[in-house]
Formats: C-alpha cells, structure tokens, sequence
C-alpha cells in the first residue's frame, strides 16, 4: 500500500473531522443558531468526556465561515489524492 509520500502528494496537512452541515440555501440566521447550539453542546462535559472516551477531540469552528473555508481548502486536496489513489466508484 503506497503512502502520501509515494503518491506525490508529501506534506499534507489534512486529517479525517465530522461536522454539522446544513442545506446551502439555509439562511444565516438559522446556520447562526445551529453554530451557537452545537458549541453549547460541545461544552457539556459529559458529551466532552465521551468524545474523548472514542477517541474523538472536539476543535469547533469559531464562525460558520470558517468551517466553509476548511471545506474551500480541502476540497482539491481530496481531490487530488483520490485521482492519485486510482480509487473508483463501483
């Protein structure tokens, strides 16, 4: 099995992350309230000691913005290592 490295694709800085999306045409005052809402939750203990108990370590988004902009920034890396990998959908 080939590593990023023998891909031609060294130095990547990307790692696998879960979020809570909603329809494009959602308005901003909606994806405000779920932003604030999912913070809320991530600061619960209890959800925090689960989430670390599976392995999982929360870095919430300071703004909606910014998830879209990690979204914008990893697209065509994915991109690329997908072509790279020789993957198909079958």
């Amino acid at each position: 099995m080939s590593d990023f490295a023998d891909l031609g694709l060294g130095g990547l800085d990307i790692g696998a992350w879960e979020a809570l999306v909603a329809p494009v045409a959602t308005s901003p005052e909606i994806i405000s309230q779920l932003h604030a809402a999912a913070l809320q939750a991530g600061n619960d203990p209890r959800l925090g000691e689960r989430m670390r108990e599976v392995g999982f370590t929360a870095e919430p988004s300071a703004t909606p913005g910014a998830l879209a902009d990690k979204i914008k920034h990893e697209t065509p890396i994915w991109r690329q290592l997908v072509e790279a990998s020789g993957a198909k959908l079958d």
